[in-house]
């Protein structure tokens, strides 16, 4: 519970600042690129947060592939990443961001808790290469993962309407999804490459806490 009050006050509060930037004109200007390719796929979601951004447009990563390799709180649930694999290509959205967007990213991401880390690719758009841009990768990548149905189907959605190719979709609607899902009381959320201790023998606790800490996400989103 620590943990969600911990990554919520530097998401919040990050939020604020860049608000406050912005209205007294400190806000620096874009000098970077970042490419999204699950849950930022639209600007909708940095316009929420306050982040600085602009759409460059659909643009893909060669020899990687998307995988719902991220572990959290519920078993069996994954969230997006990306892993090398030699003929595929991850599609995404690229966006011109900076610093000040890069932390709020990071925050959002959950980089400070080793969910993901930050990378530099090499990106294609429109048949330029732009070298050097950001993207997530899962630092404790988990086979055997499936995607929530909804955040599957977000993916998909915004897929079409930046005209990802078919093949692309076609592998997207393949991948099986699942409506809902369990809670894991083996899950350590400040790092999900531990495990809890004795969860053998104080699961149920664990369990009770674990949901005490969704009501508060509900609270504070």
């Amino acid at each position: 519970m620590i943990t969600v009050l911990q990554q919520r006050a530097m998401k919040y509060g990050l939020r604020e600042l860049l608000s406050l930037k912005r209205k007294i004109n400190l806000d620096q200007g874009l000098d970077c690129f970042y490419f999204g390719y699950g849950a930022n796929l639209s600007i909708d979601r940095f316009k929420k947060w306050n982040i600085p951004a602009e759409v460059v447009g659909p643009a893909f990563i060669k020899d990687h592939m998307l995988k719902f390799n991220l572990p959290c709180e519920y078993k069996g649930k994954g969230y997006a990443g990306i892993e090398h694999e030699a003929g595929q290509t991850v599609w995404g959205i690229l966006f011109k961001v900076n610093e000040s967007a890069l932390k709020m990213l990071d925050v959002l991401e959950w980089v400070p808790f080793s969910f993901y880390e930050r990378k530099l690719f090499d990106v294609s758009h429109d048949n330029e290469i732009y070298t050097n841009v950001h993207a997530y990768v899962t630092c404790h990548p988990k086979k055997n993962l499936v995607p929530s149905k909804g955040y599957l189907d977000y993916i998909i959605s915004e897929g079409k309407k930046a005209d990802f190719p078919e093949t692309y979709l076609s592998y997207l609607s393949s991948i099986q999804s699942e409506s809902s899902f369990e809670l894991d009381p083996t899950f350590v959320l400040r790092n999900p490459s531990q495990s809890r201790l004795f969860s053998d023998k104080l699961g149920k606790l664990y369990l009770q806490h674990d949901v005490l800490r969704e009501k508060l996400t509900k609270v504070i989103p």
